[in-house]
């Protein structure tokens, strides 16, 4: 036996169960699960069949760690604060944008800055790369 809760206010439709873990029937095994937050807010995690994943219906947040195992695909824009770790090397990106002919440099602890670019030597020093 499950036990159940019913709060006074609520219709005997909302059903509050106790139990530690659930599972939600999937029903037609052809149509997408779906987990519905309120009736305002209308968001939704869901198990989309056809790309075998779950699908939020609005931001996620993670407030300490997020940990992904396997391929890391972001499909759009990426926003970063202004550290990153690659490869266990950590780089402080600069708050601003750089001025025209500005490259990104790096002072050797990771810390990131624009400086104006500069061509030092003469012209048998450098070499050009012609892409098509």
């Amino acid at each position: 036996m499950i036990p159940t809760v019913f709060g006074s206010n609520w219709d005997n439709t909302y059903l509050v169960s106790t139990e530690a873990f659930e599972i939600i029937d999937d029903g037609d095994v052809s149509d997408d699960i779906y987990l519905t937050f309120g009736d305002v807010a209308n968001e939704s995690l869901f198990w989309h069949l056809g790309n075998q994943r779950f699908e939020f219906t609005d931001n996620v947040h993670v407030q300490q760690s997020l940990t992904v195992s396997g391929t890391f695909i972001i499909d759009g824009a990426a926003t970063f604060n202004n550290t990153l770790t690659i490869g266990g090397l950590t780089y402080n990106f600069p708050t601003t944008h750089g001025g025209a002919d500005h490259i990104l440099t790096n002072d050797s602890a990771g810390n990131l800055t624009w400086e104006p670019s500069t061509v030092t030597g003469t012209s048998s020093n450098i070499r050009t790369k012609t892409y098509p």
